[in-house]
């Protein structure tokens, strides 16, 4: 393919399978530019920098082409007041930093998901469709405040952090509040989390058909001081059919998925849960409702694995680090016992770690496992 317009720096590029033909700039002088037919992708300051932004483009026009954008593709153009985004484009993660004319913004139906779009304080209005099915929680912040900076998230995370992402996506009537889950109510799918006051014992909301990819994302949340915003408990009622990729994704405390419909009605990405401590990333170990219960039966509890418990906590508790079998050979001596298997050993942490929720890890440098904060076993 031949792209002979002087205009444009366009070069074929092989990425992996697929061959792509790549926009790298834009050097004419026209205020309104059509990006030639057959373009795939555009790359990062293709119209300019923040060195030499660009102060003569005022519309860009995409072909269908178009599949992706870097994030900085379209940044630094100071006089850019109109975008028509390629129907070819699912996702956005794009950055309209310098794009101090720009006022108002179009998402077409064919954007699906919408990881950021970085803007100006000029950008007061974004018309968001009512097909999103994946939006980031700060997607929709200004250059200005949106950070990712980790360390903020140590000191405050909550509804400032949020603030812009809904007031945007609410001026569309499809998306409400519910629950304490942003909804998209034409899809019946969960965005993102809206409350965090209560982590222990979540609930989705009744008539949820999707759990989004990135709903119950954690992964910001690992350098939280706040632990208790993390969920710990999940109760997913029949409604829900399908659960997306990401949707728990370092969900590190979860411990505990009821689902109140049967195996085959619903769906589970492969990578459901990816990153979640006590889940399988496909949720092969959900509570589903057609199989006998897992939880905790206290009328099941010998004496003795509740001594064991006691006595494995108490180690912890007293700050020790402690293998396997220094746990095996510290319980026989304690109980008298002549045997005691590893096994047993490891079925008794697991027990704690799981339906205790205590917060027991490995520890490489100590050999052995330990409790990461303080804790108090209630049996």
């Amino acid at each position: 393919m031949n792209f002979k317009d002087p205009n444009f720096v366009i070069r074929a590029c092989k990425c992996s399978m697929q061959e792509d033909v790549v926009m790298h700039l834009y050097k004419g002088t026209d205020k309104i530019v059509r990006i030639p037919d057959g373009v795939t992708m555009i790359m990062d300051n293709a119209f300019g920098d923040e060195s030499a932004p660009n102060t003569i483009v005022q519309k860009i026009i995409m072909p269908d082409t178009i599949e992706s954008l870097e994030p900085n593709a379209l940044s630094y153009c100071q006089a850019l007041t109109d975008i028509t985004f390629s129907k070819g484009l699912k996702t956005l993660d794009i950055s309209l930093e310098g794009c101090i004319s720009l006022t108002e913004l179009s998402i077409p139906k064919n954007i699906e998901t919408i990881k950021s779009i970085k803007r100006e304080r000029s950008l007061v209005t974004i018309n968001v469709n009512d097909n999103l099915t994946e939006v980031e929680e700060t997607a929709f912040n200004f250059t200005t405040s949106c950070t990712h900076d980790y360390r903020g998230y140590k000191l405050t995370y909550g509804k400032w952090y949020q603030q812009e992402t809904i007031r945007v996506l609410q001026e569309n009537p499809a998306y409400k509040i519910i629950g304490g889950f942003m909804v998209n109510t034409k899809k019946k799918a969960t965005l993102f989390r809206t409350d965090f006051s209560n982590s222990s014992d979540v609930h989705i909301p009744e008539d949820i058909e999707c759990i989004g990819t990135g709903t119950f994302d954690e992964s910001r949340l690992r350098y939280a001081k706040n632990k208790g915003l993390r969920v710990k408990k999940l109760t997913i009622p029949a409604s829900v059919k399908s659960i997306e990729f990401f949707a728990f994704k370092g969900c590190t405390l979860l411990n505990e998925v009821i689902y109140k419909g049967t195996h085959t009605d619903v769906e589970i990405d492969e990578m459901a849960f990816f990153d979640c401590k006590f889940m399988k990333d496909n949720g092969s170990n959900i509570i589903f409702s057609d199989e006998p219960t897992l939880l905790i039966d206290d009328s099941k509890l010998s004496n003795m694995k509740l001594e064991r418990l006691v006595f494995i906590h108490h180690c912890f508790q007293q700050g020790r680090y402690m293998n396997k079998n220094q746990l095996q050979d510290e319980m026989m001596r304690h109980f008298g016992l002549a045997k005691l298997g590893i096994s047993t050993i490891t079925r008794d942490i697991e027990f704690l770690r799981d339906r205790f929720n205590a917060p027991i890890e490995y520890d490489f440098f100590h050999k052995g496992y330990y409790y990461t904060e303080e804790f108090e076993l209630t049996l």
